[in-house]
C-alpha cells in the first residue's frame, strides 16, 4: 500500500453519515477527488482504543456520487506514528461539487 496522506469524511444527502471512528484513506488529493464522484477501491481505517487509526477493511465501495451542492468531503491529514498506525491530523481540504458539476477543492 502507498503512503496514506489523507483521511476522508463524507457528508451530505448523497452519502450516509460516517462515524469519525472510521475513515477512508487516500494517497493523494487527486485520488480523493476521484473517490468523491464514483465507485472506488478504498481502505477504511478505524480508530483503536489508543486513539490511533489502523487498517480495518479494504473493499470496493458502492458510492452514491456527490452530486448536489450539499454533498461534501473533508480531507484531514493522516500523520504516521512510529508503529505504522496514523494519527488524525488537521483539516486539509474540503471537496464540493462546483457550478459545472466538477469537483471543487477548497484549501483549509
Amino acid at each position: 500500500m502507498s503512503k496514506i496522506r489523507y483521511f476522508t469524511q463524507y457528508s451530505g444527502p448523497g452519502y450516509s453519515s460516517f462515524d469519525q471512528e472510521y475513515m477512508e484513506a487516500e494517497t493523494s488529493l487527486y485520488g480523493a477527488m476521484v473517490a468523491f464522484r464514483r465507485n472506488d477501491d478504498v481502505t477504511t481505517f478505524r480508530e483503536n482504543p489508543e486513539g490511533l487509526y489502523v487498517p480495518w477493511c479494504s473493499n470496493r465501495r458502492v458510492n452514491y456520487d456527490g452530486t448536489t451542492s450539499e454533498d461534501y468531503a473533508d480531507l484531514l491529514y493522516a500523520v504516521p506514528d512510529e508503529h505504522g498506525a496514523y494519527i488524525l491530523g488537521d483539516w486539509a481540504y474540503r471537496l464540493t461539487i462546483g457550478p459545472r458539476k466538477g469537483v471543487r477543492v477548497e484549501k483549509c
